[in-house]
């Protein structure tokens, strides 16, 4: 099993930690403290999850020094972006999908049940079949942003570069931002690397946008992705160009 398998197993039981805790019956919180209770936990968590997502990407930062900066000029953007080499799902129902790994007896065999019921599809197939591509999603932002944030020129079809760039996509999907109900978002984690002409690199970052992003809005429940495409091209364009804007800031060093 490679590592962002391992990487996506342990994000996922560390969801049904995030459930656990929120439902533990020796928890209790006066119903006027609990929004900010569950505020608070949601971004302890969604910090936690941050960080081991962004370690799935086993590729360390490299910053680009001011003389690459100035000489790698003319960029050929690989015209491959690698996609996770696992199926991922957008799930029907969330909740009971991650409550029926958590609980036992009665509440977990329920929810087991309503979870083996609901609907899930494969993101990146419904993607193929309603005439978008999540890599070519990604490519597209990441020029755009690039262009836009300085001066570097990135092209798929550059004649004569002096610098190649690749896009891995590390993980992405559709999650709840809170613990409850069955509004889903996008995250993604995105690492680009630039290389000089003799494969050295450059230049190297990773970015994880998750579902509790401030700009990730809005979001859509399954329904509303499946029935209605567009949504989801919509949502993976705008989480797309959120970790796009944030890999160029750093290349550009506008922090």
């Amino acid at each position: 099993m490679n590592t962002n398998v391992l990487c996506l197993h342990f994000a996922l039981r560390l969801e049904t930690l995030f459930l656990r805790f929120i439902f533990s019956p020796v928890l209790t919180v006066p119903a006027r403290h609990f929004m900010q209770y569950r505020y608070l936990v949601n971004v302890f968590f969604a910090g936690l999850l941050a960080v081991i997502l962004t370690g799935c990407a086993s590729v360390p930062s490299v910053s680009i020094t001011d003389k690459d900066r100035q000489m790698l000029t003319r960029i050929r953007v690989e015209p491959k972006v690698q996609l996770p080499s696992f199926d991922i799902y957008i799930y029907g129902n969330p909740v009971a999908r991650t409550i029926a790994a958590t609980v036992s007896g009665g509440i977990g065999a329920v929810a087991s049940n309503e979870a083996s019921k609901a609907a899930k599809t494969n993101i990146a197939e419904f993607a193929q079949a309603n005439g978008f591509s999540l890599a070519e999603i990604v490519k597209a932002e990441f020029i755009r942003a690039a262009r836009s944030g300085g001066t570097i020129g990135f092209s798929e079809t550059e004649p004569m570069p002096n610098g190649y760039l690749s896009l891995t996509v590390n993980i992405f999907g559709f999650g709840q931002a809170h613990g409850l109900g069955s509004t889903m978002y996008p995250f993604l984690s995105l690492t680009a690397t630039l290389k000089r002409l003799d494969g050295t690199v450059a230049w190297q970052d990773t970015v994880y946008v998750s579902a509790l992003n401030g700009e990730n809005k809005p979001g859509y429940e399954y329904a509303e992705y499946i029935n209605e495409p567009e949504n989801m091209r919509k949502a993976l364009d705008r989480v797309a160009a959120i970790v796009s804007r944030l890999l160029v800031a750093d290349l550009y060093q506008k922090k």
